[in-house]
């Protein structure tokens, strides 16, 4: 973000941030409104559940990082191959889509 905000200021920063916010609710609203939760991950509706405890955790930072780590790169794992495509995508559109389309 501090090169979007050096490149183009504050104020489109700001604007370009909060849409994507509201652009992100809203679209999870229309999404759940249009029955689309059952196409959602079985791993993903998982962890909404095991995420929350009503006990507190009393080990401090440093002893819950290798836990962290892991939860981290598991999730980054399965994540991964949706990143490549949206790589792929963008890369074919970058190469093979002309300037003037857009």
């Amino acid at each position: 973000m501090p090169f979007f905000w050096v490149s183009y200021g504050w104020k489109v920063t700001v604007i370009y941030i909060l849409s994507g916010i509201i652009l992100g609710v809203f679209g999870g609203i229309v999404l759940e409104k249009m029955g689309m939760a059952k196409y959602v991950a079985d791993w993903l509706k998982t962890l909404q559940t095991t995420q929350y405890t009503t006990e507190k955790d009393t080990r401090k930072l440093i002893e819950r990082i290798p836990e962290i780590n892991k939860g981290a790169l598991q999730t980054f794992k399965k994540l991964l191959p949706y990143i490549f495509i949206g790589i792929g995508i963008g890369s074919f559109i970058h190469g093979y889509v002309p300037e003037s389309f857009f």
